[in-house]
């Protein structure tokens, strides 16, 4: 079956777009993996005490810290995450509806 330019065209845009969607769900899934990683971690220090020092990786270091401190930035890396997630969830969702609709129009004009 030839495709007229038009349908290329379209259909090179739907080809984008779902290479966009999937982009979109792997940064996702990322994300996802981290708040799930420092949920988990957060749920072990909620069981220390606050003064208690601990060890943190800071890129290829391990800085003495206390854990109150870290808490709160772990706390904060967490809200981050979150609303990283909920915008990411929204681009993700255009991005699927924006896909559907194109392929519900391409179908409509090839007849199918």
């Amino acid at each position: 079956m030839s495709f007229t330019p038009e349908q290329q065209e379209e259909i090179q845009k739907l080809q984008q777009l779902q290479q966009n969607f999937e982009q979109i769900r792997s940064h996702r899934i990322q994300l996802e993996r981290r708040e799930n990683e420092l949920k988990n971690t957060l749920s072990k220090v909620n069981e220390m005490n606050d003064d208690t020092e601990i060890f943190k990786n800071i890129g290829q270091l391990m800085i003495k810290s206390k854990l109150g401190e870290t808490k709160k930035e772990m706390l904060s890396e967490m809200e981050d995450l979150e609303s990283k997630i909920i915008s990411i969830k929204s681009r993700e969702k255009s991005l699927e509806d924006r896909f559907n609709q194109g392929q519900t129009d391409l179908r409509a004009k090839l007849g199918q």
